[in-house]
């Protein structure tokens, strides 16, 4: 579960992966826990035989990240939208959840158990180089691994959970063939290697700063490979563009050029759809869909969603660093009623979420936070505070030294049902005795936001690009995970995670899965972070495009799926 941190409500698109085959535009389910959860897709599946040669697809993204290396600490999900289309992708996913190689960049990939210690061999393909001729072999796993390792802290890496846990990465029979050997066990590989860097990125210094400054040059296009390359990047403009790569020995892309247009508002994107200059949208909202049904040509796609929206309370925050407080804010919180208003109108409604390792239509998914905070009880939460020393003023609002409780949130959309929701939040922690003052910031804002901590509380969302939840345990609870911006977490639990004998040394997926529920109850009783809702994805699509959509897995943003040569127009 390579998580990576979104904007939370009408604002987030995602990916989509399509499937090898036949178009249909039905999903399929899976029993889990919860009897009630299913799996759900809807990405209107076509095989590459199916489609056009040429076409244009021009889509929106919420922002261009300063940032534009995916594997850096200060990356989005946005970062990962452009990173995908013209940088390897040699690991993806079906919707389900299965592991499907690019065999343009890997022919197999084996993994076996030596000695009690997982070793995972990389047979790459030939001809897989990069845009500057660089052969991908082994250097380009090395470097991710250097890059991802923990080992060398002046990498400011997003997360090293997995590749912390490699022992070494080398050349097999030759320069081609890669033998990756863990410290122990780890059934979690499919999640690693998935993007790999180029061999450049070998120093601290090109990989926290080598893809920023805004320009074609600082986002290193002959640093990619794939059957499209970066060819027009304007920030100032806010628009980038792809273009079939003739570097690429491949079987070509079926568009002949792929255009973002910055639109930092839903609303800005709802409206490009319907004006026909983008060609799908996401409309998650009852207020978005209604705009868009009547919308000639549309097609509606919906469904299941792999991320997790959350509540972050930043313990580095003066007024949220005392436990109390954030544990009032978490018993305080009706989650019901939240979810009520997001999906008023959209003929969909989940269970309340208990768990952010795995999801309610996974085997293996507990309610883990109700262990910790059983019910709603706003009668608890005032008690707690006055357990703590807080006093309530005359205005109903709890203070501690003479520092009252007000806290910021930043608010990223101008929908009204998002509106809606923070202030249903704002109106749940008044009755506790805190303040939550809504702060209007533009979705251009988020990425710096979340970087410098730039808030009391933040809605956010971590969306997941495949099925390994327990994998990225510890990139969600450790006490130095960059992903985790609440602050929070223990050395001992790290410990429990990481440390001998813990979560990451048990041998099998079940163990691991067992302990990390275990232990997310403790992480959970850290009141750093807070479940709320996972939601559906619901998209308009322009009739015509395929293997976009809904995808689940298969989709990490901006509803592209597959492999990049496999999203085109269906032919008449």
């Amino acid at each position: 579960m390579r998580s990576t941190t979104t904007k939370a409500f009408a604002g987030v698109a995602v990916l989509a992966l399509a499937l090898a085959g036949c178009g249909s535009n039905s999903g399929s389910s899976t029993k889990s826990a919860d009897s009630n959860a299913k799996l759900s897709y809807s990405i209107n599946e076509q095989a590459a035989t199916n489609l056009k040669d040429g076409g244009n697809l021009n889509l929106s993204i919420e922002e261009i990240t300063p940032q534009l290396n995916m594997f850096q600490a200060n990356m989005t999900v946005d970062t990962s939208t452009l990173w995908n289309w013209y940088n390897p992708q040699l690991i993806k996913f079906t919707p389900s959840g299965d592991m499907k190689l690019d065999k343009n960049y890997l022919e197999s990939v084996n993994s076996e158990l030596k000695d009690g210690k997982t070793v995972v061999t990389y047979k790459i393909n030939d001809k897989a180089k990069f845009n500057d001729g660089t052969d991908l072999d082994w250097t380009a796993f090395q470097a991710t691994w250097q890059a991802n390792s923990g080992k060398e802290q002046e990498y400011n890496a997003n997360t090293i959970d997995g590749y912390d846990q490699i022992d070494s990465v080398k050349a097999g029979d030759n320069a081609k063939t890669v033998v990756v050997s863990f410290v122990g066990p780890y059934p979690w590989y499919s999640s690693l290697f998935n993007n790999v860097l180029h061999p450049a990125v070998n120093s601290a210094d090109i990989f926290n700063n080598g893809y920023t400054g805004g320009t074609l040059a600082s986002a290193h296009p002959e640093w990619g490979a794939g059957p499209y390359a970066l060819t027009g990047f304007d920030a100032n403009a806010g628009v980038v563009t792809f273009e079939r790569n003739p570097n690429w020995w491949g079987d070509k892309g079926k568009l002949d050029k792929i255009t973002y247009t910055v639109r930092a508002d839903v609303q800005a994107q709802v409206n490009a759809y319907k004006n026909g200059e983008a060609d799908t949208v996401e409309t998650s909202t009852s207020e978005l869909l209604t705009q868009v049904t009547s919308v000639a040509d549309t097609d509606i796609r919906r469904g299941t969603r792999a991320a997790n929206y959350l509540l972050t309370m930043n313990s580095k925050s003066e007024l949220l660093s005392d436990t109390a407080v954030r544990k009032a804010i978490a018993t305080g919180i009706n989650r019901a009623q939240l979810q009520q208003v997001l999906f008023q109108g959209l003929d969909y409604s989940e269970a309340i979420g208990g768990s952010l390792t795995l999801y309610p239509f996974q085997k293996g998914y507990q309610d883990n936070l109700s262990k910790v905070v059983a019910k709603t009880d706003t009668a608890a939460a005032t008690k707690a505070l006055e357990e703590a020393g807080y006093a309530k003023g005359s205005d109903g609002t709890y203070a501690k030294d003479g520092k009252a409780l007000s806290l910021r949130l930043p608010l990223f959309s101008s929908s009204t049902t998002s509106k809606a929701m923070y202030q249903a939040f704002q109106t749940q922690m008044k009755a506790v005795g805190i303040d939550v003052q809504i702060i209007q910031k533009s979705s251009k804002d988020f990425s710096t936001t979340v970087k410098n901590r730039d808030f009391d509380l933040l809605i956010s969302g971590w969306a997941s690009t495949d099925p390994n939840g327990v994998a990225f345990f510890c990139q969600k609870f450790c006490s130095d995970s960059t992903l985790n911006k609440s602050g929070t977490g223990t050395a001992e639990l790290d410990n429990l995670i990481k440390g001998p004998g813990g979560l990451t040394s048990l041998q099998t997926a079940e163990d691991q899965e067992s302990k990390a529920n275990e232990l997310e109850v403790q992480a959970l009783g850290t009141f750093g972070i807070l479940p709320i809702y996972n939601g559906p994805e619901i998209f308009a699509v322009k009739k015509g495009l395929a293997n976009v959509g809904a995808g689940v897995y298969a989709t990490t943003r901006a509803q592209i799926g597959d492999f990049p040569e496999n999203i085109g127009w269906q032919k008449d």
